[in-house]
Formats: C-alpha cells, sequence, structure tokens
C-alpha cells in the first residue's frame, strides 16, 4: 500500500522450496518504489538506527519446474531473489551456483527471457 519501510539488517538463513520457484520473489534487505522487486528502482534499502551491516540470504534450493538458470539478463523483470549477498543457489540438483557478480535469470516457461522469470542478483 506505499506505507512499508525496508532495512537494510536483513538476512534469510535459507531456503528451500521442493517445487517450482516461479512467479515469487525471494528479498532481503531491498527497498523498491513501486512495490516490484526485480525492476531498475530496486536499491539496498537503508541503514536503519546502528544496524548498518547489509543483507543477506544464505542457501536457496529450488526444485523442478523452476526454470533453467541463464545469464544477462537484458530487461525488467516482475519477480526477484535479491540481496547483498547471496551465499549459494542450487536449481533442481544442479550444481551450487556460488557466484552471483553477474546476475542471472529462471527462465521459465516459454523459452527466452520475459518479465514473469525470476531475476537473481545482488544488490551492493
Amino acid at each position: 500500500d506505499g506505507n512499508e519501510t525496508f532495512h537494510r539488517a536483513a538476512a534469510i538463513a535459507s531456503v528451500t522450496v521442493t517445487g517450482a520457484l516461479t512467479r515469487s520473489s525471494i528479498v532481503a534487505g531491498i527497498a523498491s518504489t513501486n512495490a516490484t522487486f526485480g525492476d531498475a528502482d530496486d536499491i539496498l534499502a537503508a541503514v536503519a538506527g546502528t544496524l548498518a551491516q547489509s543483507s543477506s540470504i544464505g542457501a536457496l534450493e529450488i526444485g523442478a519446474g523452476s526454470g533453467t538458470n541463464a545469464m544477462n539478463p537484458a530487461i525488467p523483470h516482475a519477480f526477484a531473489i535479491q540481496a547483498a549477498a547471496i551465499r549459494s543457489l542450487v536449481n533442481a540438483g544442479s550444481i551450487a551456483v556460488n557466484d552471483f557478480a553477474d546476475a542471472l535469470f529462471l527462465d521459465a516457461g516459454t523459452a527466452g527471457e520475459d518479465a514473469d522469470d525470476v531475476l537473481v542478483r545482488l544488490i551492493p
């Protein structure tokens, strides 16, 4: 409703989704001005008082049907996994991704990138 307050000092220990992760966001310590995570206005949230540490998401494990890992997203997305740090992502039992210096997206549904694919990126 626009009255949300976001704080940088947020952490999610780990997330396991046994089925498909589609059209969903997992976000820690990120602020959005339009209530959509995965587009250009997402920024690291403000410091809350003396809590200056940055946000993080631990190990993520998502199930089959979440789409394939694809690199070089080029369009705004409506869903995202975002934090200042992400430890790892295992997509349907594949080898863990541990380097998020370059964003990626979960190409689900129709082949090729579209706004409903889940964007995975760091917001430093």
